[in-house]
């Protein structure tokens, strides 16, 4: 039943003219990481011994649906930029300024994913610490790939970097994600 309902998405990411590419893939499993929140908190939502947290778990599962529905428009939004980067650079040469900019426009976008990347990572850290420890592999499971959504996001950021030439913006853009990688890019030693 499901593997139908995903086939059609499948055929759209393998489709080279529809442009469904890393990005867009991000957006998809933030979406999923945070419906799998809000799977997680709706089976602590109610549950015995878990009295003292139900505003909490209210509050996170309030919190997953926002981030669930900024990560869904990552997709068409990400087609959008690919679309404009591809175009600029066929023409890049004779306007350079052009793919600059859009360049430029790319890795902002690619920064505002990192963002829900690290939302949706810290939510997962909180509906870890407060919620049905019976889920103990679906929290994981949302940590993980939450990580791995991190870091994808700033590959993305890199390779929109790489050819922009304003120095400056280029440093000042390479902190920021440095920054998340020094608090965020961990593997917990014997989880694996």
């Amino acid at each position: 039943m499901y593997a139908e309902k995903l086939e059609s998405l499948l055929l759209d990411i393998e489709n080279k003219d529809i442009h469904l590419a890393g990005g867009s893939v991000i957006g998809m499993v933030l979406s999923i990481i945070n419906s799998l929140i809000r799977y997680t908190a709706s089976l602590t939502e109610g549950k015995k011994n878990y009295e003292k947290v139900q505003k909490q778990i209210e509050e996170v599962s309030k919190k997953a649906y926002i981030l669930r529905c900024e990560a869904s428009e990552i997709i068409d939004k990400d087609i959008s930029i690919l679309d404009r980067i591809l175009s600029t650079y066929k023409n890049r040469k004779q306007n350079e300024q052009k793919y600059q900019e859009c360049l430029k426009d790319a890795v902002e976008f690619c920064i505002n994913v990192l963002d829900l990347a690290v939302k949706t990572f810290d939510l997962t850290k909180s509906i870890e610490e407060i919620g049905n420890k019976m889920l103990e592999s679906d929290f994981k499971i949302c940590r993980y790939y939450s990580q791995a959504s991190i870091m994808a996001s700033i590959e993305n950021i890199k390779i929109n970097l790489k050819d922009i030439k304003d120095i400056d913006y280029k440093k000042k853009v390479e902190i920021k994600y440095n920054g998340v990688l020094d608090k965020y890019y961990f593997y917990d030693k014997g989880e694996a």
